[in-house]
């Protein structure tokens, strides 16, 4: 340090000038790599919960598709729609278990169960009915009558399965839609 107090004050002033600026450009870059790593961890949190409202919707339009093809089904007979009714619901499927690990919340697992709850029911509804409509179109005179009496029994004991998954669907697309509205 002998060195520093043989400089004239010129020197020393030009010294500790350069030494501050020093510690201010660290600072500087510091911090700027810093709020690049907050601005990124904060990307990746607003993306997550877009992601996890868009699958939450995409989920929810294969399966009210699905639902529509179940009802074509119904009303024509038409065997092919099997198979668009099962499709929507795959693809409904690989929206919905894209959803899980995005959900960081107790409330947001409990709504998304709900969801899951409700399109275990309309799977097992529209099972019933695909294997009721199949019995229908494939007998004739008294026992297509009886089958078609049982379709339309169950299908009024059961008519509330599609509009309560639609709900428990919107409930989660919307909550997820409100937490990125929010930035909660």
């Amino acid at each position: 340090m002998k060195w520093y107090y043989d400089l004239k004050i010129g020197a020393k002033l030009f010294v500790s000038f350069g030494f501050v600026l020093l510690l201010m450009l660290a600072t500087c870059l510091y911090l700027t790599f810093e709020m690049r790593g907050i601005d990124n961890s904060y990307r990746q949190v607003i993306e997550k919960k877009a992601y996890a409202g868009l699958s939450a919707y995409g989920a929810l339009a294969q399966y009210n598709n699905a639902a529509a093809r179940l009802r074509a089904y119904i009303i024509g007979g038409e065997a092919d729609y099997v198979g668009k009714v099962q499709d929507s619901i795959a693809k409904g499927d690989t929206f919905l278990n894209k959803i899980p690990p995005l959900l960081e919340t107790e409330e947001g697992r409990t709504i998304f169960k709900e969801f899951e709850d409700s399109v275990t029911d309309f799977k097992q509804y529209s099972d019933q009915v695909i294997s009721l409509v199949k019995d229908r179109e494939s007998s004739s005179g008294e026992a297509r009558a009886a089958v078609e009496r049982q379709l339309d029994t169950y299908l009024g004991s059961n008519k509330g399965v599609v509009g309560a998954m639609t709900d428990a669907g919107q409930k989660v697309a919307e909550r997820q839609e409100q937490r990125l509205e929010s930035g909660s």
